[in-house]
């Protein structure tokens, strides 16, 4: 007989409150300081994998985040939590999928999983899931997986077990690892399980390129280089734009950046700025001001 792993999370949820499973955190620190190191604005797009009904959305909702998804395979998990939320669940996006079915209608600036990932126990289902977050993570992944000290089995279901090296070598294709930590998680019937967390980033850059002139620019251009670029049509005065260039296929030497635009004049202008090495950018944002007679530019103080 096949198992049927959605009916398996199915009936753990209608079977079993939050004080008798073993994953349940009244106050998800750990993924809460990853997420809030990032600095994030409070419009950004953040998924749960996993998500079920962890209070991680609760605090997410009131810390003032406003575009925040959660996927579970299990439609009772999602009804509790929703059920929790009251009113507020309105303002989330709930997805019921098996996360190697999950088909994203979006990219993900913050993709958290401490639940999921380390039950993916066969080669394939390791790579899809890997292949959808390279295609559909824009910024930050932050994996939390039963490291090499953690169970070996939870909720009876076999389990992968990771290293810092072996996170690293997992999702190195796409990603650069940030900060990986090592935790020690109590369940609600006090045993330890202990929990390796890695965050990555996706190798770029976001760009702000703000217009404080008297006359619109056209033809902008913010590129590291012709694998690399975001382009927009026209900025109109005291406008700005706000993306992230994605440097994944950006050419492994050092090089620097650059800003191209054309003034209402038909004035064009070129400006070559900061630095990028081995292909990798070492700032999270950049800041251009155009001005009418010139250009400031300003990379923020926090490196990755």
């Amino acid at each position: 007989m096949t198992f049927n792993i959605k009916k398996h999370w199915e009936t753990v949820y209608e079977t079993k409150t939050q004080e008798q499973v073993s994953w349940t955190q009244k106050i998800p620190k750990d993924s809460l300081d990853f997420i809030q190191s990032l600095k994030l604005n409070k419009d950004a797009s953040i998924i749960d994998i996993g998500g079920g009904d962890s209070f991680l959305v609760d605090f997410l909702l009131a810390d003032g985040y406003t575009n925040i998804s959660v996927l579970d395979i299990s439609s009772k998990a999602i009804e509790r939590a929703k059920d929790r939320l009251g009113i507020n669940a309105t303002k989330v996006t709930w997805i019921v999928s098996n996360i190697i079915d999950f088909k994203p209608e979006k990219n993900y600036d913050v993709w958290h999983d401490r639940a999921a990932f380390h039950f993916l126990t066969k080669e394939n289902d390791i790579k899809t899931y890997v292949s959808t977050t390279e295609k559909y993570v824009s910024k930050n992944l932050i994996i939390g997986t039963f490291s090499n000290n953690g169970p070996l089995k939870c909720s009876g279901l076999e389990i992968t077990q990771y290293s810092k090296n072996k996170m690293h070598k997992t999702f190195n294709s796409k990603f650069e690892p940030v900060k990986c930590v090592i935790k020690n998680h109590q369940t609600p019937f006090d045993t330890i399980q202990n929990f390796i967390f890695c965050s990555f980033k996706k190798n770029g850059i976001t760009s702000k390129i703000k217009n404080s002139s008297n006359e619109s620019i056209i033809n902008v251009t913010f590129l590291s280089d012709e694998n690399s670029k975001l382009e927009f049509s026209k900025i109109e005065p005291n406008q700005f734009v706000e993306e992230f260039l994605d440097m994944t296929n950006n050419h492994k030497g050092d090089g620097a950046y650059k800003l191209k635009f054309e003034r209402e004049n038909g004035k064009k202008e070129q400006i070559i700025f900061g630095y990028y090495t081995n292909g990798v950018a070492l700032n999270r944002k950049v800041f251009c001001e155009i001005k009418s007679d010139t250009v400031l530019i300003k990379f923020n103080s926090i490196k990755y």
